[in-house]
């Protein structure tokens, strides 16, 4: 009945024991493709013609999801054409305000500049004073000294002489002081400028992400739709 043929009697052990290895190898393998194609016939079958509820109950939770993204889809399509005109009225708004960062940050360059030079100023006048301040001393010095009327009468010439050098260096440093205020307050401007620019360019990427994100689950539904048909 065996479709294999027997092996002979006379044969050594050891050659007669490869060969029966090999032969149960080969009925094995025979059973096992046979077993293999019962059971992909069995599921073929059950797959096509006896649906599951858990398949039919994730269909209509898969309907219920689409019902809903289909409500969220309107709700932003109203959005996008209410918003539409706001859009481009703030990428016009950027772009307007983009001119003037850069406007500025040139005048800002130009400032920076001028608060450097003139601290080289305020530097270099600081030095004046402190030498003009040791003059006054030494002065102070020979006042204590003197006894005679000419030579109360020269320190008095020099001290003078370096209180009126001393008054024009303070209005140098006072016109500077200002200066320096007015260049920090064109800075502050600018920075609230690039504030409200960055606000803008937060409210049109919202609404940019909403305009993908549409157009996304438009996609999915079309795909979705594609394969609610094929089933």
């Amino acid at each position: 009945m065996w479709p294999f043929k027997t092996l002979p009697s006379d044969e050594a052990e050891g050659k007669r024991f490869d060969r029966e290895v090999k032969r149960f190898s080969v009925r094995l393998d025979f059973w096992f493709k046979i077993l293999t194609i019962i059971l992909a016939l069995t599921s073929f079958i059950f797959v096509y013609t006896v649906p599951s509820a858990t398949t039919r109950h994730a269909m209509s939770r898969i309907e219920q999801d689409v019902q809903q993204l289909n409500y969220r889809l309107n709700n932003l399509n109203t959005i996008v054409e209410t918003h539409g005109e706001e859009i481009k009225e703030h990428g016009d708004k950027i772009k307007e305000h983009a001119d003037e960062i850069k406007e500025h940050g040139d005048k800002i360059k130009e400032h920076a500049d001028k608060i450097k030079e003139h601290a080289d100023e305020i530097k270099e006048h600081g030095d004046e004073i402190k030498e003009h301040g040791d003059e006054i001393k030494e002065h102070g010095e020979k006042i204590q000294k003197t006894s005679t009327f000419e030579q109360l009468y020269g320190v008095a010439k020099d001290v003078a002489s370096q209180d009126t050098k001393l008054r024009v260096l303070n209005t140098k440093l006072d016109e500077l002081i200002h200066t320096s205020l007015n260049h920090k307050k064109q800075l502050e401007d600018v920075a609230a400028l690039h504030s409200d620019v960055q606000v803008l360019e937060a409210g049109l990427k919202v609404l940019t992400d909403g305009n993908k994100g549409v157009e996304a689950y438009q996609k999915f539904l079309s795909k979705m739709q594609r394969r609610h048909g094929e089933l």
